[in-house]
């Protein structure tokens, strides 16, 4: 998946589900979401895997997480998005940060 100006939405069955830890937006319930994959470079990837705290998905692959997991635009804020009004491209540098976890992020995560 090259990446240009700006990231479309994803519509392929792998990544219907939004990959945040205790949600589970589905497109086909939600379709005023838009869902975006993980993307396929590694500084990237690594910012929206820890920022998401999912721990489980460190072990993985950059391939298999692109091809495989998303999070859905409610985790983005709305100045990541070029089309603000659908929320249905995100800007090539935008980062999922609006994330509700009780406790603040200690130490960095390190992908594999």
């Amino acid at each position: 998946m090259a990446w240009t100006t700006a990231m479309m939405a994803s519509t392929s069955k792998s990544s219907s589900y939004c990959s945040a830890i205790n949600y589970s937006n589905r497109q086909c319930r939600r379709a005023d979401l838009s869902f975006y994959r993980v993307p396929n470079k590694k500084e990237r990837c690594q910012q929206w895997v820890q920022n998401s705290r999912r721990q489980d998905l460190l072990r993985q692959t950059l391939e298999y997480l692109s091809a495989h997991y998303c999070f859905c635009s409610l985790y983005f804020e709305l100045n990541q998005f070029s089309n603000k009004q659908t929320k249905n491209r995100l800007n090539w540098n935008a980062v999922p940060t609006l994330f509700d976890f009780p406790n603040p992020l200690i130490g960095k995560y390190v992908m594999a």
